[in-house]
């Protein structure tokens, strides 16, 4: 098994959606019904700072992060691994550059939305330092948030 190499803002529009398309169904609810993924993939490519794991040169991790709020919250605003590639410590690895990334970009808060029902993530948020922010909305999305600190778990 070869190495996993990571990137910073590498990845193209078609390769992140890419790794959307391929990731889709590990959402819940699916990405797909919630944004267009070829119109999503083209913003995060455009606009988000992208932290990205590839492999053989195929893309098979991303965290999309946004650090331009003047009012310095950073939003998380996609972690994705391709199927084949969870539970081996890749979005956690990503995660914890992109929120790395905040911290230098001067941000003072990270936040994010994940499904109440996505177990697996609410876990990896958690791990991460990310707590809820209150109740979930009613499309059963909870939003977490974390202090930027200079240590982080």
């Amino acid at each position: 098994m070869n190495l996993v190499d990571l990137r910073r803002d590498s990845a193209s529009a078609a390769q992140v959606e890419a790794l959307l398309r391929a990731c889709d169904a590990a959402f819940v609810p699916p990405l797909s019904r919630r944004v267009a993924l070829g119109a999503y993939a083209a913003k995060l490519a455009g606009q988000a700072r992208l932290l990205e794991a590839w492999q053989d040169e195929a893309l098979i991790g991303l965290v999309a992060i946004y650090c331009n709020d003047p009012g310095g919250v950073a939003y998380v605003s996609n972690v994705s691994v391709a199927p084949g590639h969870a539970r081996r410590g890749i979005a956690g690895r990503l995660l914890h550059e992109a929120l790395d990334v905040a911290l230098r970009s001067g941000m003072r808060e990270a936040a994010l939305e994940v499904g109440t029902d996505n177990a697996a993530a609410v876990a990896l948020y958690r791990k991460h330092g990310f707590a809820e922010d209150g109740e979930a909305n009613q499309d059963r999305m909870l939003r977490m948030r974390l202090p930027l600190l200079l240590e982080r778990p």
